[in-house]
C-alpha cells in the first residue's frame, strides 16, 4: 500500500516508518514542518499530489508542553483542516492518532464510547482534530479510524518524558523529579508501532475508534523502583531520593478490549522488560558518548 506517514521524524514515527517498509508498504514521509508546513495549504496539497498515498497515517502535532487551559494550538488544528482539503475526496484513509490527553479528567478506565473532558492544550487541540477529522469523514470526503494512544516510552524518547527524566535521576543527575502514585499505563514504543500497523492491516477498524495503551495499571512511583533496579539501587534509596505525592500527576488508564477484539493486537512487553531496554539504550548511548 501506497502510505504517507505525518510527522514521520517524531518518536512514534521513526520506528513506524521503518516497520511499515518491513511490511511491504511503500511510505513517503512529511518528516517535519521544515520538510513540509502542513499549517501551509499549499505545501500539503503537493506532498499529497506528488504521492498520492492510499493511506494517510496523521501523527503530526506541535508537542505536548503540558500546559493546563482551552486554548487550541494553532498548528495542530490547521494541519488537519488542511490535509482535509488537500485530499481528493473519497480516494483516501487517514488514521489519525490522538492521545488520551483528550479524555482529561473522567473516571477510570477511559472508554471509547464514554465522554471526553480534556483539560489541557494538547488534549483540546487532539480532541478537535479528531472532530474535525469525523465530521470529514460523515461528509464522504475520507474513510477514518481515530487511535487514542496513551503514554509511549522507548529507546530515543524526548528528554522531557517521565521515564527518561527517571533514568536520569538513577544516574546521578539532580533534577527534581517528584512522583505520583496516580494509576498510569504506559506502552513500549515497539508495540505503539504494532497498533497502528495492525489497525492499518484491519479493515473492520474502518469508522471507529480505539483505545492504545498497555492496559496494565502501574504507577510512577513503581515504574521508578523497575528504573532503580536496572542500576542497582535497591527500592528504598528510590523512594528517599524521588520524593513521592499522592496529589501529583494525572489518572490515566485505558480500556484496550475494543482495540484487542478487532484487531488480535495486544502489547507483547511488559513494563519491567520495556524499562529494561530503556535502561540499556541509555547506558549504550552513554558508553558511546564516552568514547
Amino acid at each position: 500500500m501506497d502510505i504517507l506517514v505525518t510527522g514521520s521524524g517524531g518518536f512514534v514515527g521513526r520506528p513506524l516508518v521503518r516497520r511499515l517498509r518491513e511490511l511491504g508498504h511503500s511510505v513517503a514521509e512529511v518528516r517535519n514542518r521544515n520538510d513540509c508546513d502542513m499549517a501551509d495549504l499549499g505545501a500539503i496539497e503537493g506532498r499529497i499530489a506528488a504521492t498520492r498515498p492510499e493511506a494517510i497515517i496523521h501523527l503530526a502535532a506541535s508537542p505536548d508542553s503540558g500546559a493546563t487551559g482551552n486554548a487550541i494550538d494553532a498548528n495542530t488544528v490547521m494541519s488537519v483542516q488542511n490535509l482535509i482539503k488537500a485530499v481528493r475526496p473519497g480516494a483516501c484513509y487517514v488514521i489519525h492518532v490522538g492521545s488520551y490527553k483528550q479524555y482529561g479528567e473522567v473516571p477510570l478506565p477511559f472508554c471509547e464510547t464514554g465522554r471526553v473532558n480534556p483539560v489541557t492544550r494538547y488534549g483540546h487541540s487532539k480532541n478537535l482534530a479528531e472532530h474535525l477529522l469525523r465530521r470529514a469523514e460523515r461528509l464522504g470526503t475520507i474513510r477514518l479510524t481515530s487511535l487514542r494512544l496513551g503514554p509511549v516510552y522507548g529507546p530515543g524518547q524526548s528528554s522531557r518524558s517521565l521515564v527518561a527524566r527517571l533514568i536520569d535521576s538513577c544516574a546521578g543527575e539532580s533534577n527534581g523529579l517528584q512522583l505520583g502514585i496516580k494509576p498510569w499505563d504506559p506502552l513500549y514504543i515497539d508495540d505503539a508501532v504494532e497498533a497502528v500497523a495492525a489497525v492499518l492491516q484491519t479493515e473492520r477498524c474502518v469508522g471507529g475508534t480505539f483505545n492504545v495503551s498497555s492496559g496494565v495499571e502501574t504507577n510512577p512511583a513503581r515504574v521508578a523502583e523497575l528504573v532503580g533496579a536496572e542500576f542497582g539501587l535497591p527500592a528504598a534509596l528510590i523512594r528517599s531520593r524521588l520524593p513521592v505525592s499522592e496529589s501529583l500527576g494525572w489518572s490515566c488508564l485505558g480500556d484496550i478490549t475494543r482495540m484487542t477484539a478487532t484487531t488480535g493486537w495486544r502489547p507483547k512487553c511488559p513494563h519491567a522488560e520495556g524499562v529494561r531496554r530503556t535502561v540499556d539504550a541509555f547506558k549504550d548511548s552513554t558508553l558511546q558518548r564516552a568514547k
